[in-house]
């Protein structure tokens, strides 16, 4: 019983039996990160596993990565800023010394974060109530939001989960405020001032006492 070793016959003068060890296959099991955003610098990728052999290297897409050693359980790779320049993805396998190859995991590439809506947001009135909702793109939801800078007309206010500005304005006035998003994985950030204009509301201004009238006159 040679168990995971085979025997093979090898012809010669003598004849004589061989035993081979079939290559170790690695598994990989786990990418940290398991994701980044296009343009982003160059970054460490720690890729867990089992059966990882001193000399393990860590493919991207079938090409080899800069790879350190750590253990039979993990191994790191350097990822250059050139292969993560768009959004997409990447098959991660690691090939072992002896040629074999690991399962494949997906490395993600997002968008980064942008805000939508545009600098100048729709007007409001005094007295009116205001709704505005900001919109992002790219990043991993949810988003966190926070005003950075500047402030909201008086009567409205920010929501930091979902970006939403409300309220019933109590004084006009154009300000400016700048807004930041930041996504669910602090891998993106996006900033944006805006400007509002609140108008003053509708003011009635007759007397409360209107003039006398005569039945049957106009």
């Amino acid at each position: 019983n040679f168990g995971a070793m085979t025997a093979a016959w090898i012809p010669n003068s003598g004849g004589a039996w061989v035993l081979t060890t079939p290559p170790t296959v690695p598994s990989i099991s786990l990418l940290n990160p398991s994701s980044s955003v296009a343009g982003r610098p160059s970054f460490t990728l720690n890729v867990s596993g089992n059966s990882l052999l001193n000399g393990a290297t860590v493919l991207w897409n079938g090409s080899a990565l800069s790879t350190a050693y750590v253990s039979s359980l993990a191994v790191n790779a350097l990822v250059p800023a050139n292969l993560i320049t768009s959004p997409g993805s990447a098959n991660i396998t690691v090939l072992n010394p002896g040629g074999a190859v690991s399962n494949p995991l997906t490395f993600t590439i997002r968008a980064p974060l942008t805000i939508t809506t545009s600098p100048q947001l729709p007007s409001g009135a005094v007295g009116t109530f205001y709704s505005q909702a900001l919109s992002v793109s790219g990043g991993v939801a949810p988003y966190s939001w926070a005003v950075i800078a500047g402030v909201l007309p008086a009567g409205l206010s920010f929501s930091n989960s979902s970006g939403a500005i409300t309220g019933t304005p109590t004084s006009a006035g154009t300000l400016s405020f700048t807004v930041a998003v930041t996504d669910f994985l602090l891998s993106s950030q996006a900033m944006q001032t805006f400007s509002l204009t609140i108008a003053s509301g509708f003011t009635i201004t007759t007397n409360p006492t209107l003039p006398s009238g005569n039945v049957g006159t106009f």
